[in-house]
């Protein structure tokens, strides 16, 4: 995944032709089910919930930011990054995930949340006017405009396979419209097998309203990472893909920082850095199963050096012209409009 991903071209020393990016001072709320801690998180993964132990939750925070101690091969994207762990639900302390990010936020300066969880489709099949912007949608949009430096990464669903008849009477094909999440300032993330090709199971777009979804993909077959007792082990789904993306995205915002005084990104040039710098899959352009395309954390770097983005805002019923210069010889560049509403 790290290589896919290309952050471990950017974890590499500079005198190795890397950038030495681990996720220093990178601050990261993980909602799952229960990290338990391992040597490959010392002093870094503080927990804020807890009930019983579960393999997934660790598993995921290995990969955002485990250490690679006992196994270089389970090190994580972000392996110097510090997480705060909460569960999902509503769980023993009574609040919703999104309560629990704005208390993250205030008490530690998160500006991640990875998100490995949701809805599943299977149980919608034929019902799928049920499937619409929910409360917990509006939650994760409210923070974004709440919170302009937090972003937010989600696991887009292992349901591809689900609803097939469903799906072949809404779009034509099956595998369509099997994603639950709704939220539209968010970073929603298929999955990849270990060639890169879509894995079999990935919930694909569009949403409801016809919106573009996943908004881009990782390897989520086959992942290795930490699991309880010190050990590894490999897990698949887009639940695998996720973490990949968070921890990468952590490595962008953290060369960020080094050239903008110590400040965070904004999440919206955040999603738009790693959207147009994913190397296109699937159908030429954005479509529905592989959005964007593959993370390609490295050329989002790259991006975030040459400062080649350009920001502003647009209000509603204004026209408005945008200007956006593209260096002499640069090929391969996508743009695209982020609003937030």
């Amino acid at each position: 995944g790290s290589v896919m991903s290309r952050a471990r071209t950017l974890n590499r020393s500079t005198e190795l032709g890397g950038r030495a990016l681990r996720g220093e001072g990178m601050k990261i709320g993980i909602w799952d089910a229960n990290v338990v801690q391992h040597v490959d998180f010392t002093g870094r993964v503080h927990t804020e919930e807890y009930s019983t132990p579960e393999e997934h939750g660790t598993h995921v925070a290995g990969t955002v930011l485990g250490a690679g101690l006992i196994d270089p091969k389970g090190q994580g994207m972000a392996p110097k990054a510090q997480a705060w762990a909460y569960n999902i639900g509503t769980g023993a302390n009574g609040k919703i995930e999104q309560v629990e990010m704005i208390e993250a936020r205030r008490a530690f300066g998160i500006t991640l949340t990875q998100n490995s969880y949701g809805l599943s489709a299977k149980y919608f099949c034929n019902a799928r006017e049920k499937l619409v912007y929910r409360t917990t949608d509006w939650a994760s949009d409210y923070l974004t405009n709440a919170f302009p430096t937090l972003t937010h990464v989600y696991s887009c669903g292992n349901d591809g396979g689900e609803c097939r008849q469903a799906s072949i009477d809404h779009y034509g094909a099956a595998g369509y419209g099997t994603i639950t999440k709704r939220a539209k300032n968010v970073i929603l993330v298929g999955a990849l097998d270990r060639y890169g090709r879509m894995e079999s199971g990935s919930s694909w777009g569009p949403q409801d309203d016809g919106r573009l979804a996943p908004t881009l993909c990782a390897k989520g077959e086959d992942v290795w990472s930490t699991i309880s007792g010190n050990r590894y082990a490999s897990m698949s789904g887009t639940s695998m893909a996720c973490p990949g993306v968070t921890g990468s995205a952590a490595l962008v915002a953290e060369r960020y920082a080094q050239l903008h005084q110590g400040q965070n990104i904004p999440s919206v040039l955040l999603r738009g850095l790693l959207a147009n710098t994913a190397t296109d899959a699937g159908r030429p352009g954005p479509d529905f199963q592989y959005g964007y395309g593959v993370l390609n954390a490295e050329k989002a770097v790259v991006a975030v050096e040459n400062g080649w983005y350009s920001t502003g805002t647009l209000e509603a019923g204004k026209k408005s012209e945008l200007t956006i210069a593209i260096p002499e010889g640069t090929t391969g560049i996508r743009a695209m409009l982020v609003w937030t509403d």
